[in-house]
């Protein structure tokens, strides 16, 4: 049973630290990013090469989980088959 209580010595003190230090990050990354402009540019090419190799690895992962473009069960041709044989359309 949760009870609430004001009384702040039995949470852990690790849980505000953990928003004072990531607020204190957080100023000094904006205050580095006031004074070298060209790094927000740096940070933001590196979010976009990281978002795309994870969609890169989740589409290679899919493709091999789904038997690839061999000729597999889960490849384009065999696909088209299985769709077109369940909706009467012929391709």
């Amino acid at each position: 049973m949760l009870v609430y209580s004001r009384n702040c010595s039995d949470r852990t003190p690790g849980f505000s630290l953990f928003f004072v230090l990531q607020g204190a990050l957080l100023i000094l990354l904006g205050v580095l990013i006031v004074l070298f402009p060209a790094l927000l540019g740096v940070m933001v090419s590196s979010f976009f090469i990281l978002i795309g190799l994870l969609v890169l690895g989740f589409g290679l992962t899919v493709r091999r989980m789904a038997g690839g473009a061999s000729g597999g069960p889960g490849s384009r041709s065999s696909l088209t088959q299985t769709f077109s044989a369940a909706s009467g359309v012929f391709l």
